[in-house]
């Protein structure tokens, strides 16, 4: 495990983002400034944290985190750090769930909780963070997103070789969409028109329009990638490749490669500033987190993370 982290000055910094970063070795969830470069805040969890989420719930953001085992679903208040609530997960005891992989519908308030190993997701309505139905998948579920209007939910199979879609309202599966593939992570554009989904297999990203279901698009990309997220004005996509060491840049409008870009051991959770001008990946073996500047597509600092990080998640925080 390598031990080096370095430090750049970023000089036309104006945003502050607290990054909420799992840390699987030490059991806790660490929240960085990313403007002060340092650890404000280190809460600590039970085994293994594996996914992070920030979501909006009626004006009012929320931290969500998950395990990588039956420990349940936490919901973290950003501005006090207080742990709100912690969601037992239904009629589980102690049977090995896998990973649980998180999505909030904001449309109709919905926590979406795949587990990986029992090939199902929970549903929770967030008004009182209550279990209200629990639905099959197809086989190694390995990530979840939600359409931009809120009616769909969409769910990577990846042995399967497929993605189930289940309808928000009523929560029922709607279809199972084939794939070409291994698919893994996934992702809409902002506008909805577009959905994005890597395959494991074949080192590839393939954009499918939403509304006809057919491949428009098919990039080569890195070895294994592992996460997907778009920058919120829609211009760019960007996947972190666990294998290959590196982030790919995509111009999501022109639907080109523009950028492989180095960073460090392993890059598993990525996700995107707020204003979209930053994007921060975990470096899973290196025990860090790099940063990437939209603007020209390079590594610009790698600040100090958590141990084994797997997910980030990004917050307006105080």
């Amino acid at each position: 495990m390598l031990g080096w982290v370095f430090f750049a000055v970023i000089p036309d910094r104006v945003f502050a983002y607290y990054l909420y970063v799992t840390d699987g070795y030490q059991n806790k969830l660490v929240v960085i400034d990313s403007a002060a470069v340092k650890n404000v805040k280190e809460i600590a969890t039970e085994n293994s944290p594996f996914d992070v989420i920030s979501a909006e719930k009626d004006g009012k953001e929320l931290i969500i985190l998950s395990f990588a085992n039956n420990k349940g679903i936490w919901i973290i208040d950003p501005v006090t750090y207080k742990i709100e609530k912690k969601i037992p997960l239904p009629n589980k005891g102690d049977a090995p769930a896998g990973y649980f992989h998180l999505a909030y519908n904001p449309v109709y308030k919905k926590l979406y909780a795949v587990s990986r190993a029992l090939k199902e997701v929970y549903v929770f309505d967030s008004m009182g963070w209550q279990h209200i139905k629990t639905i099959k998948t197809g086989d190694m579920p390995s990530s979840i997103a939600v359409s931009p209007d809120g009616r769909y939910v969409y769910i990577t199979n990846m042995t399967s070789k497929n993605i189930t879609v289940i309808k928000s309202e009523g929560d029922v599966v709607e279809k199972t969409m084939p794939f070409n593939g291994l698919p893994n992570a996934i992702a809409f554009s902002p506008d909805g028109k577009y959905i994005y989904v890597t395959d494991e297999e074949n080192y590839k990203l393939f954009i499918i329009d939403a509304k006809s279901e057919k491949t428009v698009k098919e990039l080569l990309i890195g070895i294994a990638p592992r996460g997907i997220t778009t920058t919120s004005d829609g211009k760019y996509i960007y996947i972190s490749n666990l294998d290959s060491f590196s982030v790919t840049a995509i111009d999501a409008n022109k639907m080109e490669l523009i950028a492989n870009i180095p960073v460090s051991s392993l890059p598993w959770g990525i996700t995107a500033s707020l204003d979209s001008k930053r994007i921060f990946v975990c470096n899973y073996y290196e025990n860090s987190v790099s940063v990437i500047d939209t603007s020209t597509n390079k590594e610009i600092e790698r600040i100090n993370g958590a141990v084994f990080p797997t997910k980030i998640a990004v917050s307006r925080g105080k």
